[in-house]
């Protein structure tokens, strides 16, 4: 999906993964299109630090979660939220129940 809003906006991709994601992200990134610009970059242990450093206003963030809502908090807790106060690009959160 984000490579699709990549390609329709006519922008790199920027993909910042946790640890465990990264190398199925770069494989799957690969597999769909090793032409297009994209990058992979992994996260550290402060996700809004992390995005706050590497993104700008012409960015757009997508956060993906998955599961009940007890998990999706527990699991983000309130990085939604602040990215979306501290980040000076768009940010858009996928919810897949």
């Amino acid at each position: 999906m984000a490579l699709t809003v990549a390609r329709a906006t006519n922008v790199p991709l920027l993909v910042l993964a946790a640890e465990r994601y990264e190398a199925t992200l770069r494989e799957e990134l690969a597999r769909l299109d090793a032409d297009y610009p994209h990058s992979v970059m992994r996260l550290g242990q402060n996700v809004v630090q992390d995005v706050r450093a590497n993104v700008n206003a012409r960015h757009l963030v997508m956060v993906t979660t998955t599961g009940p809502r007890l998990r999706f908090r527990f699991s983000l807790g309130r990085i939604p939220e602040h990215l979306a106060a501290e980040t000076p690009g768009s940010v858009v959160v996928i919810h897949y129940p």
